[in-house]
């Protein structure tokens, strides 16, 4: 029987391959602790410098709109009408900037979304209220999520035509007025509370790469907040756009949000700023990292052309002329085109988010 005799070459030989194979085994290691930390300072960094911030500034304001709602109500004059009118539209930026994060704290264990922003509003359920004897609270206007929120306010402080004056407005619809925007500040406290106050769903993100909580890997965790991006620009391009013409191309103006103030064209813009704060990771004077450092970390090319998409559908939606009833009108050529235009802009975003976003991080439509 012949021996197998190993050569001190062979030994050598068997001994590199094992040492690349764990060098090659770290190096991978490395890479992935590598990526994992860059997702949780973005991870982090949104959170902490984009969510919670709009979430702040949201319930500033609306607390500010209380106030004023309430000196209209003790005071009615046309400059406090003026004065209510601005400080819903001073809330109303923050909100919508929000809009690109609905998940969390806003959609659960209530639909704080529905109870702030439903749309159209139910003015007959309203004025069933407004008609009673009994006294109109918070707690009677949470009652229903269609006589609650921006839109019934902003629906009696400039009126279905905007003429509304502080003379048109009766006792019962000033009471009304502030009961609304008291529980609209209950909202949006809760919203904020939810985020900071025990940070139950911030932990899920600061542990991401824990995988301890909702989110079992930092991936998991961008990949929501990636998601939330598609969801606003179908949302805009989609629904607030598309549902104001029926199939024949002619508008439905009842079917326009904000149209009572005419602030359409402005909420449709910051719901686009809301993809840019979270892209950029920025809001306000707060900076840090976004989703951009991840694509362009990955992807060069790709940060680039959606940097520029999402300007280019901020600029084209301002840029539509007139208030947005004015453009959506029959007739009206240059409008009409310029809706479109804006319109495609943001679907061209969307889709910019859903097939290519989607190949470094999964977005989830549902």
């Amino acid at each position: 029987m012949k021996s197998k005799i190993l050569t001190l070459s062979t030994i050598a030989a068997l001994f590199f391959i094992g040492c690349n194979k764990d060098d090659n085994n770290d190096d991978e290691q490395q890479k992935l602790a590598a990526q994992v930390a860059a997702e949780q300072a973005v991870i982090n960094d949104v959170v902490n410098n984009v969510i919670v911030p709009t979430y702040h500034e949201l319930d500033a304001k609306t607390n500010a709109m209380v106030t004023a709602l309430t000196s209209l109500e003790n005071n009615a004059t046309d400059a406090n009408l003026t004065a209510a009118r601005e400080a819903w539209k001073t809330a109303r930026t923050p909100w919508e900037q929000s809009e690109g994060f609905l998940y969390g704290p806003v959609k659960l264990p209530e639909d704080l979304d529905e109870a702030m922003d439903t749309w159209p509003v139910d003015v007959n359920a309203m004025n069933n209220i407004i008609n009673g004897t009994a006294s109109i609270t918070a707690d009677v206007i949470k009652s229903n999520p269609e006589t609650r929120g921006f839109h019934l306010i902003e629906y009696l402080i400039w009126g279905e035509n905007g003429n509304a004056t502080a003379a048109s407005l009766s006792a019962r619809q000033k009471e009304y007025l502030k009961a609304a925007a008291e529980d609209m500040k209950n909202n949006t406290a809760a919203v904020l509370n939810g985020w900071t106050k025990g940070q139950k769903y911030a932990e899920d993100f600061y542990n991401a790469s824990k995988g301890t909580g909702k989110y079992k890997t930092t991936a998991n965790a961008v990949s929501e907040i990636a998601s939330g991006l598609w969801h606003i620009a179908n949302e805009v391009a989609a629904e607030k756009i598309a549902n104001c013409f029926n199939e024949s191309g002619d508008p439905l103006f009842d079917k326009e949000e904000s149209r009572f103030s005419n602030n359409s064209k402005k909420d449709f813009a910051d719901n686009i700023r809301s993809i840019q704060n979270i892209y950029l990771g920025k809001y306000n004077s707060k900076q840090g990292k976004g989703i951009s450092d991840l694509i362009k970390a990955k992807d060069t090319a790709l940060d680039t052309k959606l940097k520029n998409k999402i300007q280019e559908a901020i600029d084209n939606l301002e840029a539509i002329p007139g208030t947005f009833t004015q453009a959506i009108t029959k007739g009206n050529a240059a409008g009409n085109a310029a809706v479109k235009k804006a319109q495609q802009t943001v679907f061209e975003l969307r889709d910019i988010i859903e097939k290519e976003v989607n190949k470094y991080y999964a977005i989830t439509k549902g």
